[in-house]
């Protein structure tokens, strides 16, 4: 989706509230490799059945597309489904818990760190970092 690559242009590499949650930055050379590596561990997890096995992983469609991650082991997907400009968010815990919610990367972010939604995955303490 084009609102990563605005992203990228806007704020560049990097993370978000003080590192802690980190975009894959597809001008990163190895930004190929990465992708290839999380749907790699997604695909590991997939296989052990529930609660990891509710979407399929990329290429497959609808599947998972890695997006990011946060420090606490928690990863930011893409639901492969439909245009690529509409995408649901999945934010994945450690633990298998997943929300999806129905919003560009870009806004998922802006409204995930104005506390404007709540996630269960992503405390406030996010927000209130900033």
């Amino acid at each position: 989706p084009t609102d990563l690559l605005d992203i990228m242009l806007t704020y560049g590499a990097g993370g978000f509230a003080d590192g802690d949650i980190r975009l894959h930055n597809p001008f990163d050379a190895c930004y190929p490799s990465v992708v290839a590596r999380e749907c790699n561990m997604a695909r590991v997890a997939y296989d052990l059945g529930p609660p990891y096995s509710d979407h399929a992983i990329y290429p497959d469609r609808p599947g998972l597309f890695p997006c990011g991650s946060d420090s606490n082991g928690n990863s930011l997907y893409w639901y492969t489904i439909g245009e690529c400009a509409t995408w649901p968010i999945i934010l994945r815990a450690h633990g298998g818990d997943y929300e999806q919610w129905d919003l560009s990367l870009s806004s998922f972010l802006a409204m995930a760190f104005a506390n404007q939604i709540a996630t269960r995955v992503w405390k406030p303490f996010y927000a209130r970092q900033r």
